[in-house]
């Protein structure tokens, strides 16, 4: 018995000794080492490291599309935040410590849910409670669902980049979004989901947040009212049925739109379509898409369909978690005392918001 306690005490000293001299090294220092294999049996103990007090800054708020309104947040998060919670994702989605924090896969995605108001690693609860305090600013709803930290691996293989290989087969056309689909947020029973906080953790190659429907993209805009009317929330839905052949149709229209998103006709530096048809956000670190899946009338606006397109990277020496897209998302809920007759003045006044402060951010619309 003493022969094997004895390392595990020792061991436990010796994590104590190095929380004390992380304490002198950055931040980005901590966040590396938390990261590592080695660590992932003591994280737990470097996690008071991890909670990173935001300091008071100022960030300005874009509109780069009213339908659906999107907000782009360009400084939403610190680089220290994404390192620390990056680091706590890849620490979650091992085989060690999965199961205690409800980790899972679906597909190729990993996902950890956070509960804000749930105990997690001492300052991990400090930093979820100051993030959802500017997503509260941000959207006027009082409190959130849970968080949900995502991880989608790269694919090695590149899709279509020009519209001529894009034009060579259905598959190639719907390429950059056939993989995950695009939705609506009401998707999976959530009718009273309003509003989508979308935090990037890292830059990516691909992985752009879509919305094929955006903007004056007429035709994807019908085909997305057409599939809302028919009760699709989800374009898997509707690609992988056989009695509804219009619907089959528009879901392709969708996906080969916002796929289009992803071409090199779209330059890097703006976020819309040729021709102001679709909207494209491309993932940075420390920036959030805000956007709203209900209008002001509270109906599902039929132009917040998005979805993610793939995330391409080379096979070489870069770890698997290294190579791919990270993000935090935040569904936010009407209340419960705002679902009634007051829904669509509530909804309105979320919309209308030009400014605040939460969680040591203070924005303001340009």
């Amino acid at each position: 018995m003493s022969g094997t306690r004895l390392p595990l005490q020792l061991a436990g000293r010796l994590a104590d000794t190095l929380i004390l001299l992380l304490q002198y090294v950055d931040a980005n220092a901590i966040a590396a080492y938390a990261s590592t294999s080695r660590s992932n049996r003591y994280f737990f103990k470097l996690a008071p490291l991890l909670a990173y007090e935001a300091a008071k800054r100022c960030t300005s708020v874009e509109t780069p599309s009213t339908e659906p309104l999107v907000r782009y947040a360009p400084a939403f998060l610190s680089r220290d935040e994404c390192d620390a919670l990056i680091a706590f994702g890849r620490c979650a989605s091992s085989s060690t410590h999965g199961g205690r924090f409800g980790a899972r896969r679906l597909g190729a995605k990993h996902y950890v849910q956070l509960l804000v108001t749930e105990f997690h690693p001492a300052g991990l609860t400090r930093l979820l409670a100051s993030i959802d305090c500017r997503a509260r600013s941000l959207t006027g709803c009082p409190a959130g669902d849970a968080f949900e930290l995502n991880f989608t691996p790269a694919r090695s293989d590149v899709g279509p980049r020009t519209a001529a290989e894009a034009g060579v087969s259905i598959d190639s056309a719907v390429w950059w979004l056939s993989a995950g689909g695009v939705h609506v947020d009401s998707n999976n029973g959530f009718p009273y989901r309003y509003a989508t906080v979308l935090a990037y953790l890292n830059d990516t190659s691909g992985g752009a947040t879509c919305f094929p429907a955006a903007c004056d993209a007429c035709a994807a805009r019908a085909a997305a009212v057409r599939l809302l009317k028919a009760g699709y929330t989800h374009t898997d839905s509707a690609v992988r049925q056989d009695d509804d052949e219009a619907a089959f149709d528009d879901a392709c229209a969708l996906l080969e739109s916002g796929s289009r998103l992803m071409l090199d006709d779209v330059s890097a530096k703006t976020t819309r379509g040729p021709g102001d048809r679709g909207l494209r956000v491309q993932p940075k670190a420390g920036a959030a898409a805000i956007f709203w899946s209900l209008r002001d009338d509270g109906a599902v606006d039929p132009a917040s369909w998005h979805g993610g397109a793939r995330v391409v990277g080379e096979d070489g020496g870069s770890s698997y978690f290294d190579r791919g897209k990270w993000t935090l998302q935040s569904f936010r809920q009407l209340p419960e005392n705002k679902r009634g007759d007051d829904r669509a003045d509530f909804i309105r006044s979320s919309r209308r918001r030009e400014g605040g402060e939460g969680g040591g951010l203070r924005w303001e619309l340009v």
